[in-house]
């Protein structure tokens, strides 16, 4: 027996699961990332017309992750 899930709809249900907003087509790049460290919040992120701040921050944007640009600019770091 083999099980399997699409992406797509496993991130649908997970986002379903929260209390997450969800902006379609809003681009983050690199430079909307800022960290300020030993402050809290640590990270803020600007995305659009709004800012968002946290202590943590995950970057699960695939090849061309903006969290990775931002913190790891070299190969392998």
């Amino acid at each position: 027996t083999l099980y399997f899930t699409l992406r797509g709809e496993l991130e649908a249900w997970i986002l379903s699961q929260s209390d997450a907003v969800v902006r379609p087509r809003t681009r983050v790049k690199h430079q909307d990332i800022t960290y300020v460290p030993g402050g809290s919040p640590r990270y803020r992120v600007q995305a659009g017309d709004i800012t968002y701040t946290s202590d943590y921050l995950i970057g699960a944007g695939g090849t061309h992750c903006p969290v990775t640009r931002a913190f790891f600019p070299n190969e392998y770091v």
